[in-house]
This record gives C-alpha cells, structure tokens and sequence, in this order.
C-alpha cells in the first residue's frame, strides 16, 4: 500500500485542491491504478493504493481463434477484454474487422480498442450491459440469426447473453481473462489500523471484484467491530459495483454517473460539495 508524502497539485496555486485533506483508498489492480492516483492527487488528495486484485490472461493458444471476420458484432465489455484478447492475436487476425462492428463498454475500453486499430468504434450511451443491449438493436434491430463474439472474463454476469439469445443471437462466449483476488498479508493490518484510526475519508471501488476482495479480506474484523466503517465513505463506478457494496456493506454513499474512473472522481466531488460545511 503506497502512501505518496509530496503531492503537488497543478492548477491549484494559492487555493486549496478540491480534495485538500482527504485520504483515499484506491483498490484497483496495479496496471489500471496509475492514472486514476495521478488524477486524484492533482485534486490534492492523499492517495492509498492497496491493489486487492489481480488480471490475469487466460491462454488462448491451445484452442482455434476464432474468425472474426465470421461474426456480425463483436461486444468487448471491459478494457482488460481488450488486453488480453487482442494483444495475444497476430495482426492479420483482426485486420479485416470494421470498427463499425465492434461495440465498446465506454470510454475506457474504446480507448484501449483504438491501441489496437480500432477508431470511432460504437460506445452505447450508458456504460453498462443494458446499455449495449440498446445500443446494438437500435442500430441492428433484427438479430435474430446474428452472430456475436463476446470476449470476457471467466466469471462475468449473464444479463448481456442471456438477453441477446433471447433476441435470436447466436453468442460465442470466449472467456481472455480472469480476476483474482491478491493476498495482501500485513497490508491488511495496516488497513484495519488506518479504519480503526479514521484515516481513510474514502474508498473507491472500479468492480464488483474489488468489493468481493475487500470485504474478504476485512470479513473477521468487521465480526468483531461492525463500526469500522462507519467514517470511511463508499464510492462505487457503477450499477454492478454498487450492488456488490450493498450486499457486502449495505451501503453506497456515491455511484458514478459516468461509469469511468473520471466519473468515479466527479462523484466524490459532488458529494463533498453538498456535504460541505459553509464557511
């Protein structure tokens, strides 16, 4: 867990940082995290950066890969499905797939498809499985017998399937990468101390994973002091992020409206600022 002592804050010269005094828990896996701290620590928070899971690329090597070109919609609904699927193909494997059949997540994941030669892919307007789902038939209203490749993680939510079956798809389900839970040994104490202490203002929380992994991790100490979160605000990404905290934590104090780690930013923002003290 990083605990950065010299934080400059760009922009805010001779005025205090929107976050000035406020410590946050970042819990995001390392390869993800790094942009997400520099942002709030631009805003003058003091960031805690405890990864408390893992990606790893599942090999696709040792099985076929699919045609692309065979598939009428290819649907990557996270930028870690980008990395670990793409970056294992040779080129010439995707060459000949139009971007105009690719539907992003968000902004984050169409970022990542544009490293790999993909522009102006479609992002539907709400940066969930749901808003795929309106995204793809207001543009293609006739799926029934539509192939569609949908690259994931091993253990994801069903909604996004099971609903474009129910339209008549035929979806190729291709599992590129899995979550895994680090173990954080003495990192753990040190966190319990700092709750324990009230030192931690915020957690912000990028998956449902993440909200799995804490609440293990803090599972026998929350037996014994079920107030140990009591000060510490819950801030979550999105929809699926939230209902983790709740049925972990009953409670979610903020959720993003954007579904980005910029979103996840604004959230707590606002919420200072309606929370705020009048001077």
């Amino acid at each position: 867990m990083t605990n950065p002592s010299n934080l400059q804050h760009p922009g805010f010269t001779g005025i205090k940082a929107p976050l000035a005094g406020k410590t946050i828990l970042v819990t995001r896996a390392c390869h993800q995290a790094e942009a997400f701290i520099q942002a709030l620590e631009n805003l003058g928070a003091m960031v805690l950066h405890c990864p408390l899971i893992q990606i790893s690329t599942i090999d696709l090597s040792k099985n076929p890969i699919p045609d692309l070109t065979a598939y009428d919609w290819v649907i990557v609904t996270s930028q870690n499905a980008v990395e670990c699927f793409f970056a294992q193909l040779d080129p010439s494997v995707y060459a000949n797939v139009l971007p105009q059949s690719i539907i992003a997540i968000g902004p984050e994941t169409q970022k990542a498809l544009e490293k790999f030669g993909f522009p102006n892919v479609i992002t539907p307007q709400t940066y969930i499985a749901e808003g795929i789902l309106e995204a793809i038939t207001a543009i293609d209203p006739h799926l029934s017998g539509k192939r569609i490749l949908l690259p994931r993680a091993k253990t994801a939510r069903d909604v996004l399937p099971m609903s474009l079956k129910s339209y008549g798809c035929l979806v190729d389900i291709l599992p590129v990468y899995e979550t895994r839970m680090i173990d954080v040994g003495a990192e753990t104490n040190r966190l319990i101390e700092w709750l324990q202490e009230e030192k931690i203002d915020w957690m912000t929380f990028t998956s449902g994973s993440t909200v799995e992994a804490l609440a293990t991790h803090l599972g026998p100490s929350l037996k014994t002091s079920p107030w140990l979160l009591k000060d510490t605000l819950l801030a979550s990404i999105g929809p699926q992020t939230s209902q983790a905290l709740l049925t972990r934590f009953q409670r979610v104090d903020c959720q993003a409206t954007a579904h980005t780690t910029q979103g996840l930013i604004q959230a707590i923002l606002d919420y200072n600022q309606r929370h705020s003290t009048p001077t």
